[in-house]
């Protein structure tokens, strides 16, 4: 093997290495702290430059990137290692926390039946089961909206007419802390937990999370319970773009 072919393998190796990591990093982002997703976007963009430049430079930049990649390598791994103990409480399951059993209603049920049942149960929200899956959720939010905006009686109007269509769930094996992040990305408060063919299992809000949160003191649990909410109360783009006009 020439001198050429052992340098450009010795940078394969070393970038596919880190590249690894990083892979591996990413499915346990949503564990990280609020401070360490920051470092974590530093190491982020320190790889992908990296990387550009092991493709750009060649043999001869071979040296250079594997001292680098080791560096940046270590510096995740730290990263990874130093968080891992605080991630344990977002690692608990949903299936730990999740309500069961959940009122539910069907799509062609009216509003009127549907805010019954949220008073029946004592809640802001219930999925709407379409006999063989969960086809959306109807909020008590949803359910002023659609009086006011369609100007009939709540015994007139469909729950299909006014749910929100969008069904946002997890998994019961999935993690507290993927499930927040899904909350956070949604802007949403509850999740139903779904199995794989839709049909629903329980049901998990931010406030089942909060309650829980309270008996760890756990500084993790409570940086991403802050982050979550932050995210849902978070101006949307769009009222953002109507208050400036």
């Amino acid at each position: 093997m020439s001198l050429a072919q052992d340098l450009r393998q010795a940078k394969r190796a070393a970038v596919g290495q880190l590249g690894a990591l990083r892979d591996q990093a990413k499915l346990q982002l949503h564990l990280l702290s609020l401070d360490a997703r920051a470092r974590w976007n530093h190491l982020e963009r320190e790889i992908t430059a990296l990387e550009e430049q092991a493709y750009r430079d060649g043999e001869k930049a071979a040296e250079a990137l594997q001292e680098t990649s080791q560096r940046l390598t270590g510096s995740l791994n730290d990263l990874m290692a130093s968080h891992a103990g605080h991630a344990v409480g977002l690692s608990t399951n949903v299936r730990s926390l999740m309500t069961t059993p959940v009122r539910t209603c069907r799509p062609d049920d009216s509003l009127a039946h549907a805010a019954q049942v949220m008073w029946d149960a004592n809640c802001g929200a219930i999925p709407v089961d379409a006999g063989d899956r969960i086809v959306g959720v109807i909020t008590d939010r949803d359910i002023c909206m659609a009086g006011f905006t369609q100007g009939k009686p709540l015994g007139d109007i469909t729950v299909e007419s006014a749910m929100s269509k969008s069904l946002y769930g997890c998994g019961p094996d999935e993690s507290v802390g993927a499930a927040l992040a899904t909350m956070a990305d949604k802007r949403v408060r509850r999740l139903p937990v779904l199995d794989a063919h839709s049909r629903l299992l329980g049901i998990i809000a931010i406030s089942d999370v909060s309650r829980w949160a309270r008996s760890l003191a756990n500084p993790t649990v409570e940086s991403a319970l802050t982050d979550t909410l932050a995210a849902i109360s978070a101006p949307s783009a769009q009222k953002l773009s109507t208050a400036a006009e």
